[in-house]
């Protein structure tokens, strides 16, 4: 007898069956995520070089090059973060075509808010939201990195996330009022 925890549920089976694409692009947008999230590095560590090595040694040739693979890596970056909305917006108009059908049935059924669900998944999936939410757990090995790179700028980066954080949670309690 195989252990529950092995085998997904009946709805996520459903949902695999009626999006095939949809676990493959999801890991996908996983790892494009990451190393995504680590390319976020590269200004950080350009900056440091430069008033490491550059201004130390005033040598135009090391700027240059350090400039070169700074752009090359910053445009890595981009195209990783455009096929990573792009992926994502795929996967929502797949589940949208895959699930149609059933969202169809459901609305003749009588169940008259299974087009609006289907439609609020799809933006979710294609949104910004999604994006974030697979950046989130890079967040702690992007500010470890930061404080090794330079103590100072880990710790201005740990200020900022948590300044952030609290404004969030501020206005998410001020929209509950």
């Amino acid at each position: 007898m195989s252990s529950p925890l092995r085998r997904p549920a009946p709805s996520l089976r459903r949902l695999a069956e009626a999006v095939p694409l949809l676990p493959r692009g999801l890991v996908t947008v996983a790892l494009f995520s990451g190393l995504s999230s680590l390319l976020a590095l590269v200004p950080a560590i350009f900056s440091i070089q430069v008033y490491d090595r550059v201004l130390s040694s005033r040598s135009g040739a090391t700027l240059l090059l350090l400039l070169g693979i700074t752009l090359f890596l910053v445009m890595i970056w981009v195209v990783l973060d455009a096929a990573r909305q792009r992926i994502l917006l795929l996967l929502a108009a797949a589940l949208d075509e895959g699930l149609a059908p059933t969202a169809g049935r459901v609305l003749m059924a009588g169940h008259h808010g299974a087009a609006k669900d289907l439609a609020t998944v799809r933006h979710a999936l294609g949104g910004t939201a999604m994006v974030a939410l697979f950046d989130a757990p890079w967040l702690p090995v992007i500010l470890l990195a930061l404080g090794l790179l330079h103590p100072v700028l880990g710790a201005l980066a740990t200020v900022g996330v948590a300044g952030a954080l609290a404004l969030m949670l501020l206005q998410d309690s001020r929209q509950r009022q």
